[in-house]
């Protein structure tokens, strides 16, 4: 299912995701890697494939390739978080992949963005394999 791996810089890549038939895009993910961790930055997925389980099979390519190519077998997301919003869909999505919640507070990532109106924060994610 990957169909393009581009380096961006020292450890990070952006994995591009196209259907074979008709070659049309099915979304992105950017990540990294160190010390044996892999970090999922951001995962695009087309708005019309949205829903259809395309991210799960995306994330889970993305997995295998760090897996068998770099041997991680612990993995990192960043979520976002809009406090004045539900973002449940999004936090069912990683833990339907089996991605957890960190609440160790020295690993919760306090507000990044505070106006009057939005308040972001970002919750971090894990999941270890065993290989």
């Amino acid at each position: 299912m990957i169909s393009s791996i581009y380096k961006l810089g020292n450890n990070t890549y952006k994995i591009s995701f196209f259907q074979k038939i008709c070659k049309s895009k099915i979304g992105d993910v950017f990540l990294y890697h160190t010390n044996n961790i892999g970090y999922i930055n951001n995962i695009f997925v087309d708005l019309e494939k949205q829903r259809k389980g395309y991210g799960s099979k995306m994330l889970n390519e993305v997995e295998k390739y760090l897996s068998n190519s770099y041997n991680i077998n612990t993995y990192r997301i960043l979520a976002w978080h809009q406090r004045n919003r539900k973002n449940a869909s999004l936090h069912k999505f990683y833990y339907k992949n089996g991605y957890k919640k960190e609440f160790d507070s020295k690993n919760e990532i306090e507000t990044i963005y505070d106006d009057e109106y939005n308040k972001f924060d970002m919750i971090q994610l894990i999941k270890k394999i065993h290989i």
